[in-house]
């Protein structure tokens, strides 16, 4: 335990490093948009075999051709295909909105579907909230931390919440320190 403590301010900079380079690293942060990609199938249908049908009635698809599908943002080979029709374009909205596009082949009936990262909303409201409780090193000593968070409203990717914690050290006297505030963080 006394090598921890000797160590924590070193411990702490390499943590704090590794984060900055696992966020550096890594490829998707809250906002990034355009990126058009399709989406693999769910591992419930995944193996399962695909077998034609019959259908009564003409498959509708929405009208507009290349003009609509360059819209959606489309992969340009699909754009450009006239055999690709969109039948279906669906907006899912959360942390990170999205667009899910199914186009079908109408030469083979296959179908394929794509999801578009949308731009996040200027204002939005935040309704995400958590509690947890942590065991660490404060100040030197063993201690205990309950930590409550909720957030309140989203600007972009940048969250304003409020946060309260209460610490106590294990060692010692009875003594919680506290820590209620208001803050805003950028989450990835």
């Amino acid at each position: 335990m006394k090598w921890i403590s000797a160590h924590l301010e070193a411990l702490l900079i390499l943590l704090l490093a590794g984060f900055v380079i696992a966020w550096l690293a890594h490829d998707h942060h809250p906002g990034d948009t355009g990126k058009t990609v399709e989406a693999s199938s769910s591992t419930e249908v995944k193996h399962a075999p695909k077998i034609g049908i019959a259908i009564k009635s003409p498959v509708k698809v929405y009208a507009g051709g290349a003009g609509l599908k360059s819209k959606i943002e489309l992969p340009p080979e699909v754009v450009q295909d006239d055999r690709q029709q969109v039948i279906s374009s669906s907006k899912i909205e959360g942390d990170q909105p999205h667009t899910i596009t199914t186009v079908i082949d109408t030469d083979t009936g296959e179908s394929r579907t794509f999801v578009r990262d949308d731009p996040l909303p200027w204002l939005a409201w935040e309704d995400h909230g958590g509690i947890g409780i942590y065991t660490g090193i404060r100040n030197g000593s063993p201690a205990i931390r309950l930590q409550a968070h909720q957030g309140i409203f989203r600007i972009k990717a940048v969250n304003v919440g409020v946060v309260a914690s209460l610490d106590q050290l294990l060692k010692g006297p009875v003594s919680m320190d506290y820590f209620v505030g208001v803050g805003a963080e950028y989450r990835w």
